[in-house]
């Protein structure tokens, strides 16, 4: 279970980069995998210009079980870059 161990790497040293580029983060305030007091919340702070998005109640796989909110998100972030 590599991917267990990538969970545990800390990238923030990383994050400085990703101000460069256009980013979307869209999560699920209901992630138990990722919790997003520990990964999403944290992101507009260190991240420049980040677009942030919470799907209230979503799940870790917010694309899958509420497409009606995120695939829009998706696509107006993607026609304005």
């Amino acid at each position: 279970m590599q991917c267990v161990d990538a969970w545990c790497t800390d990238f923030r040293g990383d994050v400085p980069a990703l101000s460069s580029v256009p980013l979307l983060v869209v999560q699920g305030t209901e992630d138990r995998i990722l919790t997003i007091d520990n990964t999403g919340r944290r992101f507009p702070a260190l991240v420049k210009g980040l677009r942030y998005h919470e799907v209230d109640g979503g799940p870790h796989n917010i694309g899958w079980t509420h497409p009606e909110v995120v695939n829009p998100l998706f696509l107006d972030f993607l026609t304005k870059q």
